[in-house]
């Protein structure tokens, strides 16, 4: 949404605008996977293996599709944020001679700070923390296989960090 002035007066051409625009994302987290296989770019005249998975690929050929769709009732499975950004500018352009204008102005932009709603995974929106929805924290990756946190840091310099969940 925005609006733009425009008044001329004399030698000026005086503009004002403001603007306000606001983004929203809302992001189902479904899976979906495609699988190809040597088979579809196989000569079927030849014995042994003659395709290429790659080639299968290209050509839009899967040999099979795998997908996921969570529990409706999880709130653990979407993204849902959004923000806005607002801006206002004021110009002046100036008629010095007939093939000389001299143009001169401002303009100012404010970007809000992203809201997010519910329960997710990831960027933590009000805290500036990265959450993890899950009902444990998971181990360490020296000791268990992914999905798996890294070790803590040794160091004593540098920025600290926290962990929710």
């Amino acid at each position: 949404m925005g609006t733009d002035l425009t008044w001329l007066k004399g030698k000026h051409n005086f503009k004002f605008g403001v603007s306000m625009i606001q983004l929203s994302r809302l992001q189902k987290n479904q899976f979906g996977q495609l699988n190809f296989s040597t088979a579809q770019t196989s000569d079927p005249q030849q014995s042994g293996t003659t395709g290429d998975a790659l080639a299968s690929a290209l050509l839009g050929l899967p040999s099979g599709l795998q997908a996921f769709v969570p529990d409706a009732t999880a709130t653990t499975s979407t993204i849902d944020f959004h923000f806005r950004t607002y801006s206002g500018y004021v110009q002046d352009q100036w008629a010095i001679k007939k093939n000389l204008s001299l143009t001169y102005g401002v303009r100012y932009d404010y970007v809000g700070r992203p809201v997010g709603k519910g329960t997710q995974s990831g960027f933590d929106m009000s805290t500036g923390e990265f959450l993890i929805a899950s009902g444990t924290t998971p181990p360490v990756c020296a000791s268990a296989p992914p999905p798996c946190l890294p070790p803590p840091s040794t160091s004593t310099s540098g920025s600290s960090s926290r962990s929710r969940s």
